[in-house]
């Protein structure tokens, strides 16, 4: 195990593969160029039986006109030419940024090549000062590995290229203090994909910080001001998030889990934004800032402070809040809620309807008066002190 610290500002050199056509080459074989970006998307030019004449040069040809004159931006970053009859070149046109190319040939309908090939070598490898996979970026000139500690810090260069890290399981990552740029690519919305990570630290006011990955500990004590400041993405196992230099938006991207988030600060103004599509937390809590929750169902929420609010479809099983305001816009049953101070109301217009199975009020305002949705609360609710408030839009039980 080591530490390695990015460092960025590598030279630049352009990246340079060479495809070639070879073997016995027949009318109906399948020639297929891929490229991939930084987020594992694909994009792939076909050249099969009527675009060549049965042999290697035609399809060679056939497959650099092609590929020229694709206008997806994958392959419009590439400069296609083809040298010999047997083989097509592609240069990146801008020295430093990487591409991911693969090749492939089959029969026609997809069966197993016979008697032809297709193969990809990679004669210049990129070097450029934003590429995670270029080892000059890195303390040690060798890029990290398994079991290694991984840190951002000192460094005014952004890691945007070399993103698709799946395979690489660190011990830690950490974004220091003194990292004033962007790990992970805002503008096209790309996370540094990793493995399994055991604890990553995220502190420091400079540059989004974007992730993906299998994390055991997030711990979060600072951030830039920026719109989604800290972007997660996959599982984070615990999440805690705290100290008065937590700012901008803290986002966590459909298709994740988080199954415990403490969110405490003192003097923050962080919003954490949690899309649809994500698995709820067994254990919410919340005291200060603001979180916009449009997840599945959260097991227990407890808040003692900042302001929450519940969206879309959302549910969850026991809520308790004991200071600042829950705002409830979703169409998803709250099992029990507990009110014993700060405010919980339901702004139910933004759906069609609310349950709540039962409520307990001791201090407090539950606030229900809404009057254009279909607002029910199953059980006698028991109410020791503070203000229930309800209009005509509101269904309890008959006891009451």
């Amino acid at each position: 195990m080591a530490t390695k610290i990015w460092l960025g500002g590598a030279s630049t050199t352009a990246q340079v593969d060479t495809l070639t056509v070879g073997g016995t080459v027949e009318t109906d074989d399948v020639f297929i160029v891929t490229l991939t970006a930084e987020d594992g998307t694909t994009t792939s030019i076909t050249v099969d039986g009527p675009d060549h004449g049965g042999n290697a040069t035609s399809v060679t040809a056939a497959l650099q006109s092609e590929c020229s004159a694709s206008t997806h931006p994958l392959f419009a970053a590439i400069t296609w030419t083809n040298p010999t009859s047997t083989t097509v070149v592609a240069t990146a046109k801008v020295a430093g940024v990487p591409f991911y190319l693969s090749v492939s040939t089959t029969e026609a309908g997809g069966g197993s090549a016979d008697a032809q090939t297709f193969a990809r070598t990679s004669t210049t490898a990129n070097s450029g000062p934003s590429d995670f996979n270029t080892a000059a970026n890195w303390s040690g000139s060798s890029v990290p590995v398994d079991s290694d500690d991984i840190i951002f810090q000192d460094s005014v260069w952004p890691v945007l290229y070399g993103l698709r890290q799946n395979t690489l399981d660190p011990a830690s990552v950490r974004r220091g203090e003194s990292m004033r740029a962007d790990v992970g690519d805002r503008v096209k919305g790309y996370q540094l994909i990793m493995g399994t990570i055991t604890d990553v630290f995220v502190r420091g006011s400079g540059g989004v910080f974007r992730l993906s990955g299998s994390k055991t500990n997030v711990y979060i004590e600072g951030t830039s001001p920026d719109n989604d400041a800290v972007v997660l993405q996959g599982t984070s196992t615990n999440v805690y998030i705290s100290g008065p230099s937590v700012r901008g938006q803290i986002r966590f991207v459909a298709n994740s889990t988080v199954t415990n988030l403490d969110m405490h600060q003192t003097g923050s103004t962080a919003r954490i934004t949690v899309d649809s599509g994500n698995t709820a937390p067994t254990l919410l809590r919340m005291g200060t800032g603001r979180i916009d929750w449009s997840g599945s169902t959260i097991t227990t929420l407890t808040q003692t402070g900042g302001y929450f609010v519940l969206n879309g479809s959302a549910a969850a099983t026991t809520v308790s809040v004991h200071a600042g305001t829950l705002d409830d816009r979703s169409s998803g049953t709250i099992g029990t809620l507990n009110v014993v101070g700060g405010t919980f109301t339901v702004k139910n217009n933004y759906a069609t309807s609310q349950t709540i199975t039962t409520l307990n009020q001791v201090a407090g305002t539950t606030d229900l008066r809404n009057g254009l949705s279909n607002i029910t609360v199953t059980n006698n609710p028991t109410v020791r002190g503070g203000q229930l408030l309800a209009d005509l839009g509101t269904t309890v039980d008959p006891k009451v």
